[in-house]
């Protein structure tokens, strides 16, 4: 057992990686959900790199490793609010957390809380 984090983050999501290393992707602030951060680790459990925040503007988010190394985030936008349906957008991310390519939407009918899981590499949301 470790300490993540030093100060208010909240509802953290896990995915080991392919490296053996594991990701840890969390919201800033526990009144104001909206940003999310990320920590890196190596497979010893030591931190590769700082916090940094990934992604602004996150109303609920999901977590995976891809089969490269990386991971990816998908996240309804905060600005959802009560409209529904409310659409998913996914961002993936090399193992340092460099995005690849631009951000792309998954789905647009979605009511509340969702899953993502690759199948085959194929993805399924639920």
């Amino acid at each position: 057992e470790f300490q993540v984090s030093q100060g208010s983050f909240f509802s953290p999501q896990v995915t080991g990686l392919s490296n053996g290393g594991f990701v840890v992707v969390f919201f800033s602030d526990y009144w104001n959900r909206e940003n999310l951060w990320v920590q890196r680790y190596r497979a010893n459990g030591l931190k590769e790199g700082a916090i940094f925040e990934l992604i602004k503007g996150v109303g609920a988010f999901a977590l995976t490793a891809l089969g490269n190394g990386g991971f990816s985030v998908f996240y309804q936008p905060i600005n959802c609010g009560s409209q529904q349906p409310c659409l998913i957008v996914g961002q993936q991310y090399t193992v340092d957390g460099t995005k690849i390519d631009a951000e792309f939407q998954i789905t647009d009918s979605t009511y509340g809380n969702f899953a993502i899981t690759f199948s085959d590499d194929n993805l399924v949301v639920f």
